[in-house]
């Protein structure tokens, strides 16, 4: 084996530890036991808060090979501080795919899209083809990628996510209508010309008695007339 390979493995394996050493030092059992119970799910939990979290990756270093190692553990905490490690100028569409088959629950799936996914340099692609997926993580992950890179999607792809996102009103899933709510409410901050398109094209949800388009409903239309509203 190369030598400078095998120092190069070592440090990243301390790494690795000592990071693991200051997650459990840092665990927090009675929000890891709140999020199982509002069906959050991980194979492990220590329930480190999202602030601290960001916190830690202050001080370690941006780089792909450590983030993928912490995204590999089977632990909530190193795969979120992994969306913030792995350099966003790499993050491409083949790494995107891979990432997306470990992502199961919608905050691992939200953390990845704002804090990685939408700063990639192939974001408007990963939104625009994951938003047309008939998975439901991967239709909802590209909605909120797109949500979060809104300002720099060309209008073009704008229009077409558009699209996706009404059509995939329909479907009850929460991941789902979480995100299409989520992505209205960035889509129609745009502008005042926008807002009212999207509230004129949901409007006919104002009645229903399905909850998740009364959701999408509520969410979009109060937050896009607290903002433009006189």
């Amino acid at each position: 084996m190369n030598s400078s390979f095998h120092i190069f493995t070592s440090t990243i394996d301390k790494q690795l530890a000592n990071i693991k050493k200051n997650i459990y030092l840092h665990k927090n059992g009675i929000i890891s036991e709140s999020m199982e119970n509002k069906g959050i799910h991980y194979a492990k939990n220590y329930g480190v808060s999202i602030p601290e979290l960001k916190n830690m990756a202050t001080s370690l270093p941006q780089d792909a090979l450590l983030a993928q190692r912490l995204w590999d553990e089977n632990i909530r905490e190193t795969k979120l501080l992994a969306t913030y490690l792995y350099p966003i100028d790499k993050m491409n569409e083949e790494t995107a795919a891979i990432w997306l088959k470990d992502i199961n629950n919608i905050e691992l799936a939200e953390q990845t899209a704002r804090n990685l996914f939408s700063k990639s340099p192939s974001a408007a692609s990963i939104a625009n083809n994951l938003s047309q997926s008939t998975n439901k993580w991967q239709c909802s992950i590209g909605l909120m990628t797109a949500a979060y890179c809104m300002a720099s999607l060309p209008s073009n792809i704008r229009s077409t996510i558009d699209q996706h996102a009404y059509a995939t009103i329909k479907y009850p899933d929460y991941e789902i209508y979480w995100s299409v709510a989520l992505y209205l409410k960035k889509r129609g901050a745009c502008d005042s010309n926008t807002a009212t398109e999207i509230l004129e094209h949901i409007s006919q949800l104002k009645n229903s008695t399905i909850m998740h388009e009364k959701y999408i409903f509520e969410e979009v239309s109060t937050e896009l007339h607290y903002r433009f509203e006189s």
